[in-house]
């Protein structure tokens, strides 16, 4: 993750997908896909209401690197 902020100079958060019915228990985030594995957040929702989740990538809060820490 810092190879990434060094690379990008951005907010990092790591995510992993969750089935689709799961999604209400999670954080997750909606955005673009810039290159494998690799997307830029335009948004993200916290647990959403059972089927309007934009994604179904939930966000790791312990995975978080903010800008604000460096």
């Amino acid at each position: 993750m810092v190879a990434l902020y060094n690379q990008f100079r951005c907010s990092i958060v790591a995510v992993e997908e969750v089935p689709e019915d799961e999604t209400h228990k999670y954080g997750v985030i909606a955005g673009q896909e810039i290159k494998d594995d690799l997307f830029r957040v335009d948004n993200m929702v916290e647990k959403p209401d059972p089927g309007s989740a934009p994604s179904n990538s939930c966000h790791h809060w312990p995975l978080y690197s903010d800008t604000r820490h460096f």
